[in-house]
Parts: C-alpha cells; structure tokens; sequence
C-alpha cells in the first residue's frame, strides 16, 4: 500500500521546479505526492489582489508558467488552510508546507509539517555556536 504525502505550495500546483518529481525519486518506491497550491483556480485578477500592501510580510512565489509573485502573507493563510482540508478529505498519510516561513499550526487530522522551525531547528543544531549565513530572495525578509 503507498503512503501518500500532501504537499501544499503557497503558489500554483503543480510547482514548475519539479519537487514533486524530485521528492519521489529520494523516496523511492511505495510513496504517492499529491501537490495543490494556494492559488490554484484563481484567476489573474483575483491573485493580483493577494498583493502585500504596507506593513504586510511579503512572500513571493512561482506560479504555474514560471513567471513571480508576490502576496500578502495574510491572505494566503485561509488559501492554505483550504488546500489542507481537500488533502485531509482526500485521506493524505501526511501534508506538508513548501514554504518557509512563519505560519500557524493549520487545522489538520493528519501531520502537517511546517519548513520553518524544522530548518531553523536543523541550522540552529549544525552551526552550534557558529555562524550562520542566509539567504533570502527579498530584501523585504531580511529582518
């Protein structure tokens, strides 16, 4: 039986990078992706309105034919909880985020893995007392 994995992207599914494709060839055998993305089934009209405004925390994201984007942190996170609940009724083993980035425990029956503490947690155990350098690809997150 495969053990299938949600992966939710905070642009279009599926991602034009191909990690889908690429997570299935680490996991090997016996695993199913489901991708979905929080723009999916948005029109250009209804994404240009995601825009961040002043103050807002900026995300950028691929869409589907490869062109940018940036959004509102702040509208994507009900997009986001959306997708989960179609994953969690499509009875997904497990779901995670392909973002980075600060985001709320979603509700979920199933585990949802959020990159951020995992990767600050992994960086944070590597680099002991070192230091660290990161990129990031908008000024507008360095802080």
């Amino acid at each position: 039986m495969e053990k299938s994995i949600g992966l939710v992207n905070v642009g279009q599914s599926p991602r034009p990078d191909g990690l889908a494709r690429e997570m299935l060839q680490v996991l090997g055998e016996g695993f199913e992706i489901v991708e979905t993305g929080a723009l999916d089934g948005l029109s250009t009209t209804e994404i240009s309105a995601l825009a961040p405004g002043h103050g807002d925390y900026v995300i950028i994201t691929v869409l589907r034919d490869g062109s940018s984007v940036r959004l509102a942190k702040r509208h994507l996170i009900s997009l986001l909880q959306k997708r989960i609940d179609e994953l969690n009724s499509r009875e997904v083993d497990i779901i995670s985020l392909t973002c980075a980035g600060e985001f709320p425990q979603f509700r979920s029956s199933r585990p949802v893995f959020l990159p951020q503490p995992i990767l600050y947690n992994l960086v944070k155990g590597i680099a002991l007392d070192g230091k660290v350098g990161v990129m990031t690809p908008l000024p507008e997150q360095i802080e």
